[in-house]
């Protein structure tokens, strides 16, 4: 068999391949083709191999690409949030909530508003300074978890900064109802009070007008105050009109106490003035009464004629006092005087 070429060998493989079947004409005892070699068999096998790469190259790229989008689709929905989040950081919540900032315990009706509304506030404090995620994540996983937190990030915001208006309505409503109910009371004390100046005024006013204007001022508090639809605003106008016909009967009160008291001094510097008057004549007439009539000297020409003595009293009746407590009060005339003399009398 050496030297010889045997075809059922495969030299290069070294196989031996089964005994053609038939006559050796290639052709099967039935017609049938002859048994392909396993070269063939080789061949395919690096055929499918290389599909089977191809695919897994296939495969790895598309998963390749579903990470990257993943990651990109994730991280970008991450920068979304936090983007809304850092908006609504910087927009404000409107001038109720800052009133209401301002807003003390003892200032409302219902003290909880307050205390509720500052809880909001607190809530929301926190949920403006809440860190915010990096949105860099490298895998899907990750990405999706930063994109999810910036999500809740923004929920969390949106409901606090709802909640703290919302507080804030409620405590601004519950300060108007105490503003309200403490200015009906002011407006029932006010009103009272026009009550009582309208009762004491009466006569005692220089413009009559001033009580009409007070009197209808009082009928409209009463009617707020009877009501129950009245506004804030209607009670303060009912209350500053009651204080302005107040005041406006009150200067007319003080108005004509002025004039009367006017007229009361007009009346008494009158009677003064007449009195000032007829005094000087009255004074004359008793100077005159009480000036002593003066010396007549004799003929109008020098001669001294001495007034006629004045008439000795009665002597008092014995055992009785005279009237001058026992001093004897005759006149005794002057031996040294001559009558008829001109002239001063010597003495002695």
């Amino acid at each position: 068999m050496t030297g010889t070429k045997d075809e059922n060998v495969d030299v290069e493989n070294e196989t031996t391949l089964p005994p053609p079947v038939g006559d050796g004409s290639g052709v099967g005892p039935e017609g049938g083709g002859r048994v392909l070699p396993r070269r063939w068999w080789r061949g395919r096998r690096v055929w499918v191999v290389g599909v089977v790469v191809l695919v897994l190259v296939a495969v790895a790229a598309g998963v390749g690409w579903w990470w990257r989008s993943a990651v990109g689709s994730a991280n970008g929905s991450c920068r979304g949030s936090v983007s809304e989040v850092r908006l609504l950081r910087s927009r404000g919540l409107g001038a109720g909530v800052g009133s209401a900032r301002r807003v003390a315990r003892a200032d409302v009706a219902d003290a909880g508003t307050v205390d509720a509304f500052a809880g909001a506030d607190a809530k929301l404090s926190k949920a403006v300074k809440a860190p915010l995620p990096s949105c860099s994540a490298g895998s899907p996983g990750a990405a999706r978890a930063e994109s999810d937190g910036a999500a809740r990030a923004v929920d969390s915001l949106r409901g606090a900064r709802s909640e703290v208006v919302r507080r804030a309505r409620r405590v601004l409503a519950s300060r108007d109802a105490k503003m309200l109910a403490d200015a009906r009371a002011s407006l029932g004390s006010r009103r009272d009070a026009g009550r009582a100046l309208l009762d004491s005024s009466a006569g005692s006013v220089a413009d009559e007008s001033t009580r009409d204007v007070l009197s209808g001022a009082v009928d409209r508090a009463g009617g707020l105050l009877d009501g129950k639809g009245s506004t804030l605003k209607d009670v303060r106008a009912a209350g500053k009109a009651l204080d302005d016909a107040m005041s406006a009967v009150n200067a007319s009160v003080q108005a004509k106490a002025d004039a009367d008291a006017q007229a009361a001094a007009a009346a008494a510097a009158a009677q003064s003035a007449q009195s000032a008057q007829s005094a000087p004549v009255q004074r004359q007439a008793v100077r005159r009464s009480a000036v002593p009539s003066r010396p007549s000297y004799g003929g109008g020409q020098g001669r001294y004629v001495p007034a006629a003595p004045a008439a000795r009293p009665a002597p008092a009746p014995s055992g009785q006092p005279s009237g001058n407590s026992g001093f004897d009060l005759t006149v005794t005339p002057n031996p040294a005087c001559a009558p008829g003399h001109t002239g001063l009398c010597p003495i002695g």
